[in-house]
């Protein structure tokens, strides 16, 4: 029986129900808003995946969401005007930067109805077979077969034929969320980005550790009674596990009179790892391109915002010769400047998944004290490797000595070369 996901193998092309310019393999944000824009620009294109609904509750900050997508009826569900960073102590420190919370089945409805109006042909199927290379790729699959002079691995995972380089294995984000309705007069009421507030005073079977294996609150209030709670491990190698998440956030609410509504929500974000390889003729995009931040799990405002000029590039390549529209595109998605910034992105996650909850909890608090055009860059993701350089050397300055040895890398000496390479450049 063939896996979901295609087997990526050289083959001559077979015999097709169609003929396409671009086969983008997934349906989820990435990979409509990369289809709608290369069909914006004539090109013949399937976007193929299961039109199943989307599941995750899409947050991202205003700034960063692309102005076509802000203006799109619906799809902002709220808007946080003052989001909070929550220490260990209690405190709320004001982060001054607008949150939003998305509304995913608009989001979802939004990237189709584009997809469609561009021309894009939404294929509802599922890819079992994806064989050939540059200009002449064969997919097949139950109700499916086409031909394509480029196929996009947008499928989130990756495709099995998808090569990566040599690093660690990914960290993995995991988180357990919950909406949960709430007397008058909670202290809910709002939005905390991170509470690094212990969950309990002492580990026991049911939670773990929750010193050792640190896991912080993220709240999203709806609406004056009912609030989105999220117990989320930042990153961990292996993974926490979610029924200690769910036992932790239930600790967490025990007594404030919250009783659980329903929705849940189970996350699992992998983190770093080898990212794709360069020079292979498969592209990909969005999570399959290693495009979700190291540090913070996110990754939606990035692939919006690099759909068109990803597509304009592949465009262009393709008109002169389908053989170089990979390459152009694996340029487009990884500049130097970007590869020398996530290196130092992944050097930042080792440094985290070293640090306990008192460690993480200097760390961030460090973290937003730095000016906010600094944090901000870092969240972003595409900070000039210089300025990342820069908020990294304060952050050592002003932290606690166990804190400076987890920074530079006690444990971690193999990622000191590229870290220090990518640094200097």
């Amino acid at each position: 029986m063939m896996s979901p996901h295609a087997l990526y193998a050289p083959h001559a092309p077979g015999p097709s129900e169609g003929r396409v310019d671009v086969a983008v393999v997934g349906a989820g944000p990435a990979g409509l808003a990369l289809g709608a824009a290369l069909a914006r620009r004539g090109l013949r294109v399937a976007a193929c995946g299961p039109a199943a609904p989307w599941a995750p509750t899409f947050g991202c900050w205003a700034d960063e969401l692309p102005a076509a997508f802000a203006a799109a009826p619906g799809v902002v569900r709220a808007r946080y005007a003052d989001p909070a960073f929550v220490g260990a102590d209690g405190a709320p420190r004001d982060l001054g930067r607008a949150y939003l919370r998305l509304d995913t089945d608009a989001l979802q409805a939004h990237l189709e109805a584009q997809a469609l109006e561009a021309g894009c042909a939404r294929r509802p199927a599922i890819v079992a077979q994806v064989e050939g290379g540059p200009g002449a790729w064969t997919l097949a699959g139950p109700g499916l077969g086409l031909t394509a002079a480029l196929v996009v691995d947008a499928t989130g995972a990756g495709l099995p034929g998808l090569r990566r380089g040599k690093g660690p294995p990914a960290a993995i984000q995991a988180a357990w969320g919950e909406v949960y309705r709430l007397p008058a007069g909670h202290p809910f009421g709002r939005m905390a980005l991170m509470d690094w507030r212990p969950a309990a005073k002492a580990p026991d079977d049911e939670i773990g550790d929750p010193d050792a294996d640190p896991s912080f609150l993220y709240a999203l209030p709806l609406d004056a009674e009912h609030v989105f709670f999220e117990e989320t491990s930042l990153a961990r190698r292996p993974a926490l596990p979610l029924p200690a998440l769910e036992a932790r956030l239930q600790r967490r609410l025990a007594g404030s009179g919250a009783v659980a509504c329903g929705h849940v929500e189970r996350c699992w974000i992998p983190m770093g790892g080898p990212r794709p390889a360069l020079n292979q003729p498969l592209l990909a995009f969005g999570a399959a391109a290693g495009l979700v931040h190291p540090a913070t799990g996110y990754q939606l405002s990035r692939s919006l915002g690099l759909a068109d000029p990803l597509a304009a590039a592949l465009s262009a390549a393709l008109a002169r010769d389908p053989a170089a529209a990979p390459a152009a595109g694996w340029g487009l998605l990884w500049p130097r400047g970007r590869q020398r910034a996530w290196a130092l992105f992944d050097y930042g996650l080792e440094v985290l998944l070293g640090l306990d909850r008192a460690g993480l909890d200097q760390f961030f608090s460090l973290f937003f004290a730095l000016p906010e055009a600094e944090w901000r860059s870092f969240l972003a993701g595409d900070p000039e490797p210089e300025a990342l350089r820069v908020a990294m050397l304060r952050i050592f300055a002003r932290a606690d000595g166990p804190t400076r040895l987890a920074l530079l890398g006690r444990g971690n000496g193999a990622r000191w070369g590229p870290m220090l390479r990518a640094a200097l450049g």
